[in-house]
């Protein structure tokens, strides 16, 4: 039997979603050698720090980007944007 698919919803988001959206960014990017190497989180003993210096850095990202008008969309429904999260099991010593 084939698979029905579900369609999401796009939605743009604003400023007050930046929250949400460094919340998934960071999730997605986390474990990103490009990220380990520039944040320097190579090393388990720092997690905490590398976990805030990413966020910092994708937050600042993200400000840039409300901050010009330039636009942010969401997949899925308004309501559970924050919930929707890209996880990866690894940590940033992996690669």
């Amino acid at each position: 039997m084939a698979q029905a698919f579900v369609l999401e919803t796009v939605f743009r988001l604003g400023e007050d979603d930046v929250a949400e959206v460094v919340d998934v960014l960071c999730e997605a990017f986390f474990d990103y050698p490009v990220m380990c190497f520039v944040l320097d989180g190579d090393t388990d003993a720092d997690i905490e720090d590398y976990e805030q210096r990413l966020k910092t850095l994708i937050h600042f990202f993200v400000e840039a980007r409300v901050l010009r008008g330039e636009v942010m969309l969401g997949i899925g429904r308004r309501e559970r944007f924050a919930r929707g999260r890209l996880a990866r099991p690894c940590s940033p010593g992996s690669t």
